[in-house]
């Protein structure tokens, strides 16, 4: 139902506005968002590689999602972003317990 995106838009606004979104977002620049922002947010998870070099890893991964044209990568970032942010709040919640 979210890729039938032929629908009336007046009848079902907020699907077209689902598959809008769907539609603009950059699948291959969401991944290196995504895992760009969780090796720099989380770079003490990998302790067997030293963190200087996840963490420029990380920098380098973002740098492409920022360094696209403006506009583009805005939904990425803050995507990237969040999901990091939850996993290290997961892990820091997880470690406190154990």
């Amino acid at each position: 139902i979210l890729y039938n995106c032929k629908t009336s838009r007046r009848n079902y606004d907020k699907i077209y506005i689902i598959c809008d979104i769907i539609k603009e977002t950059n699948i291959p620049i969401l991944v290196m968002a995504i895992l760009g922002w969780f090796l720099f947010v989380n770079y003490s998870l990998l302790n067997f590689i030293p963190s200087f070099i996840v963490i420029s890893i990380g920098l380098f991964l973002i740098g492409f999602v920022i360094d696209m044209r403006p506009g583009y990568g805005r939904r990425e970032t803050v995507i990237g972003i969040i999901v990091a942010v939850v996993i290290w709040f997961f892990t820091q919640c997880l470690f406190n317990i154990i």
